[in-house]
């Protein structure tokens, strides 16, 4: 088994410590076989993890955590191979990046946990990878958003998400146009097909470009915005280690690539030869490190003007929806219950944007708020509130939903609270399947602005 030496960090040792106790429980049975004589370990192990609170010795002794990170495994990988059989009888461009790539340089596969596939399919080639889906797949686009690398959402027959769509690996606009399809092309020359337990191949870049574009380009200068997680530290210290990755190699590509200071930027917040990992900052050094690793970045080509923008309309969505917020906050002082609460807010002329725009002023404002410590309500309460009186003021029918968490956890939120739109789940943190760990306690449907269409 490889080494695993962490730097000191809580959450990097936790993370270690469980993915040594998944190495340890592997049996030589292969795992992306799904017997059928395992379905009744599968349906156990979900009632139990249901019942057992977090960290129950039963779980430890049953070993619910291997079986169910094992079936999980298996569910995915199996409809992975499925969409590969047919996705390669053509001649169609795609490749897989990240967690699904990384996890075939570890010893054994299921010492790395993702929930999905991220797979980068150039636009030209999209249309085709739509027309070949299996039978009973469905493909979601994603939100209208011009500027959004992610092009969609593939979900298997059952419902599952199984992979992300990436249309390009950067926000679009984001660097010079032509620049941009270099740094896609050059990614893609150097390309290699893995093999997998006689399946079909997974075309995918190779592992330096796979630290290029999974780890520097997609941690930095995508959504997640230099914030890291404890896997990509265990990730290049495994290509490190096992020799398929060198700090030279590293080096000569991200400078042939132009990203020369953005793999700079990355080490100097995740390098496990120097056993240097930082997940999380205080405030002040939070934004000393943004602006630091924000100018690395657009001395690599980060279009400035595109950079401008964002900045600029950032601003003015902030001042626009000012009103809104200081509504929910006064709503927020004035009355305990929630329904009043919801009530309490003020009807104002809609400004017609789209949800991602409400969300991204919401999260933005109520994350100002909660650092002035205006309010004492919770970030969610403040932000749902905010996005629920925006939709409502715009005509469009919303539901306000408060929950509690199903199986309480160290550290983790012990209630939540969203929005849903016809079914919908418009979350501004970061989960994205919200009924799979919190149980609705409150439901309240805000009646949209009178004389809009969905008020008739």
């Amino acid at each position: 088994m490889i080494p695993i030496a962490p730097p000191e960090n809580s959450r990097l040792e936790h993370k270690t410590a469980s993915m040594q106790r998944i190495r340890i429980a592997i049996t030589e049975r292969n795992f992306t076989d799904l017997q059928a004589e395992d379905a009744w370990a599968w349906r156990l192990t979900g009632w139990l993890f249901g019942v057992l609170p977090d960290g129950h010795s039963l779980r430890r002794l049953l070993g619910l955590e291997y079986t169910r990170h094992k079936m999980q495994k298996a569910v995915l990988e199996t409809a992975f191979a499925e969409l590969r059989q047919c996705w390669n009888a053509s001649d169609m461009r795609y490749y897989a990046f990240k967690g699904g790539v990384f996890q075939h340089a570890y010893p054994d596969r299921l010492m790395r946990s993702h929930g999905d596939i991220d797979l980068y399919v150039p636009p030209e080639s999209l249309p085709e990878a739509v027309s070949r889906l299996p039978a009973g797949w469905a493909f979601v686009p994603a939100p209208p958003d011009s500027k959004s690398h992610n092009a969609g959402t593939l979900l298997n027959g059952q419902g599952r998400k199984i992979a992300d769509i990436h249309r390009s690996l950067m926000p679009l606009g984001s660097m010079n146009a032509r620049r941009s399809k270099a740094l896609h092309a050059a990614l893609e020359a150097h390309s290699m097909e893995l093999a997998v337990d006689g399946a079909p191949s997974i075309p995918a870049f190779d592992w330096t470009g796979q630290v290029l574009a999974g780890l520097v380009i997609n941690r930095g200068w995508c959504g997640d915005h230099w914030r890291l997680k404890a896997s990509d530290y265990l990730d290049l210290q495994v290509l490190l280690e096992s020799g398929r990755v060198t700090m030279d190699g590293l080096r000569r590509r991200a400078a042939v690539l132009g990203l020369r200071h953005s793999l700079e930027a990355f080490l100097s917040i995740c390098d496990p030869a120097r056993q240097r990992l930082v997940l999380e900052h205080t405030v002040r050094s939070r934004l000393l490190a943004r602006l630091l690793l924000d100018r690395a970045a657009m001395r690599d080509g980060y279009f400035p003007r595109y950079y401008l923008g964002k900045a600029v309309g950032l601003l003015r969505d902030l001042v626009l929806f000012a009103p809104i917020l200081l509504d929910v906050l006064g709503s927020l002082r004035r009355h305990s219950n929630p329904h009043d609460v919801v009530r309490g807010l003020k009807r104002r002329r809609g400004m017609h944007w789209d949800e991602l725009r409400y969300l991204s002023a919401a999260r933005w404002s109520t994350a100002l708020v909660r650092k002035a410590r205006i309010t004492q309500a919770g970030a969610c309460v403040i932000r749902s509130l905010a996005v629920l009186a925006a939709l409502r003021n715009d005509g469009r029918r919303a539901t306000w939903v408060q929950g509690f968490r199903k199986t309480p956890t160290d550290g983790g939120l012990p209630g939540h609270a969203w929005v849903e739109v016809e079914g919908r789940i418009l979350d501004g943190h970061d989960d994205p399947n919200v009924h799979a760990h919190f149980t609705v306690s409150l439901r309240i449907e805000a009646d949209p602005e009178p004389g809009s269409a969905d008020s008739r």
